[in-house]
């Protein structure tokens, strides 16, 4: 009797075993594809990868669907903002002063800008 429980036993040890080797045969398998997804995805264009996540996955998140894109979530949810009326007015200007004085510097293009009230830095004028 007890040699009947003993051989149940390590048949039932047997199918585990194998069990998780072929568990493990797969986790490996999985991880070789998914790895040259991410190589390869990679290499296509920002915005196409942002189409490529469906935010309403039912199985994967926006999170895991960006690390597998290889993008930030923080650049699939910026919105490009547009130039306001201000700066329009300061770009104006600056072309007027540019062609007016063509060898301004961005230091020189500030130092009058704020002199006519504009709210602008060296950077700003750079950019």
């Amino acid at each position: 009797m007890i040699c009947g429980l003993k051989s149940k036993a390590k048949l039932k040890d047997n199918r585990e075993e194998e069990l998780i080797k072929s568990l493990y045969e797969q986790i490996g398998q999985l991880t070789v594809e998914r790895d040259w997804l991410k190589k390869n995805l990679s290499c296509l264009a920002l915005e196409r990868r942002k189409e490529l996540i469906e935010a309403e996955h039912a199985n994967l998140s926006v999170a895991m669907q960006c690390e597998l894109l290889a993008l930030n979530r923080s650049t699939y949810y910026y919105k490009k903002q547009g130039l306001k009326e201000e700066d329009y007015k300061i770009m104006k200007r600056i072309d007027e002063i540019f062609t007016e004085y063509p060898y301004y510097g961005a230091r020189r293009m500030a130092k009058v800008l704020k002199a006519e009230g504009y709210e602008v830095g060296r950077k700003k004028i750079s950019r």
